[in-house]
């Protein structure tokens, strides 16, 4: 063969390379997807540990009741199971059609690597080693690198982001600190600064009352006043370790129904800036509430609940 058979074999092989390239790249000018995680499933993870770059660290379990995130070591709290499901399937199904890097040499710069890394994650469960995940720097706010630990491959991970996986436990553990049914209430009784009043459902559980008025309360506004007591939304938990609140609650809220009784105790904020601390009888943990979260139980007065148009209604004429 001569020199210009030999070139023009090398630019065939060359286009045949090309053209194999070309076939294998999908739309965007991705190479197929390679999925970082094999034989994890994502509902057999019961266990998942996140460390941060600067040393903070944080363990979420999955137990019968649900996920759990902990506040303090060996103390729980319920998770945002949604949420936390959310994160485990997403990483159980990392893949990448980007290939970064396969030396172990550029892990640091990328901080992927096993001691210099944005985010370490473990998961765990099924009885199986844990896979353990870093993720590191991230060339834009839809991607990050990342790499599974016992390889030096890199890949660019599409729709991830560190913020996604903080350590904070308030970023995982759930807000709903108060969820009673309204439709299953029968007695309210609430002493607050302004006023000292109870609410009574009718043996019929069709209209409630106040206690010491036969006038028919406002529904629009009942309505509201249910909601507002039987749901209660938190900004805090307040970890056994901390300081509880001291002296007198600026508000008692008693609620019956279905057998059970439960109370719900709100103090008052150190400065205009704080929540307010709140404990509910139906959760062990005190907790921090926003202040348009208890404004209308600090404020509530029996009689603003009544109907007072029906009470100036003009008789109708037969």
């Amino acid at each position: 063969m001569n020199n210009r058979n030999t070139i023009l074999a090398g630019l065939l092989a060359v286009q045949l390379v090309l053209v194999v390239i070309m076939f294998w790249r999908s739309d965007d000018g991705a190479l197929p997807e390679t999925a970082l995680l094999t034989g994890l499933r994502a509902d057999a993870i019961n266990t998942v540990q996140i460390a941060d770059e600067d040393g903070g660290t944080l363990v979420m379990r999955r137990r019968e009741k649900g996920w759990q995130v902990a506040i303090e070591k060996d103390v729980w709290y319920p998770a945002d199971g949604d949420k936390v499901d959310s994160l485990v399937t997403k990483l159980a199904t990392l893949n990448s059609s980007r290939l970064v890097t396969r030396t172990r040499a550029s892990h640091g710069r990328l901080k992927v690597a096993d001691q210099k890394f944005g985010r370490r994650l473990e998961l765990a469960g099924d009885g199986k080693e844990p896979a353990v995940l870093y993720l590191g720097t991230a060339p834009n706010h839809k991607s990050i690198h990342v790499r599974v630990a016992g390889d030096d491959k890199v890949y660019l991970v599409k729709d991830l982001a560190a913020w996604e996986v903080q350590v904070d436990p308030g970023t995982w553990w759930r807000t709903s600190y108060l969820d009673l049914d309204p439709d299953r209430l029968t007695e309210i009784r609430l002493k607050n600064d302004k006023d000292s009043f109870v609410l009574i459902r009718r043996e019929n559980k069709a209209d409630w009352f106040l206690q010491g008025s036969s006038m028919p309360l406002n529904r629009e506004k009942l309505n509201g006043f249910l909601e507002d007591v039987a749901q209660l939304s938190v900004t805090e938990i307040i970890p056994p370790s901390a300081a509880k609140p001291e002296g007198t609650p600026l508000a008692e809220i008693t609620m019956k129904g279905d057998g059970r009784e439960t109370e719900l105790l709100i103090w008052d904020r150190k400065d205009e800036n704080s929540d307010h601390p709140v404990k509910s009888s139906a959760d062990p943990f005190y907790a921090m509430a926003g202040r348009y979260a208890v404004d209308e139980l600090l404020n509530s007065v029996g009689i603003d609940l009544i109907d007072t148009g029906s009470s100036l209604e003009t008789p109708k004429k037969k």
